[in-house]
């Protein structure tokens, strides 16, 4: 395992590298392998940037993400324009199955709820809304729909095949 001090100065390497993050106002302390991060930035999407680079850091144990968003004032959007605008990013996104998430916009933070089919659609609704300016965090309280059984399934595909009565169907084991 890593020092902490080498662990510190890979990932300062690391966000200094990453031209969409403004590493002089980031901070950076370790612990047993556990990198805590302060400091202010622009957006919300710089905010993801810098956890996900320094989590791909090799010998980085876990991120505590403390990093605060402070938007310019040009870009401080009132929460129905917030809102207005991450309804559209999910709209436009087609990994999204957005008509079953509702948002809930509150002093800049959007919480996304409802169900997903899969865990990669609950990441790709945040992804999607993330570069919508004037959000200050996002929480994710979206849920998994539950996998259908065996037994459903083959009850669905029955069904699906008695509306064609032309398809003849024989059970092999």
């Amino acid at each position: 395992m890593k020092k902490d001090l080498e662990l510190q100065r890979d990932v300062s390497a690391e966000l200094a590298r990453d031209p969409f993050v403004r590493d002089e106002n980031v901070g950076i302390a370790v612990h047993e392998g556990v990198v805590t991060l302060t400091g202010t930035v622009d957006d919300y999407a710089q905010r993801r940037v810098a956890e996900t680079v320094v989590a791909r850091v090799p010998g980085v144990r876990a991120v505590v993400q403390d990093i605060s968003v402070h938007l310019p004032i040009e870009a401080d959007l009132p929460d129905p324009e917030i809102a207005r605008r991450s309804v559209e990013a999910l709209e436009r996104s087609r990994a999204v199955p957005h008509e079953d998430i509702q948002l809930l916009v509150e002093n800049g933070w959007v919480t996304l709820e409802g169900m997903v089919g899969c865990a990669i659609e609950r990441r790709a609704a945040e992804l999607a809304i993330a570069p919508v300016a004037g959000i200050h965090g996002i929480r994710n309280l979206l849920g998994l729909r539950p996998h259908p059984t065996a037994h459903e399934l083959e009850l669905r595909i029955k069904e699906g095949l008695a509306r064609f009565p032309s398809v003849s169907v024989s059970r092999q084991h």
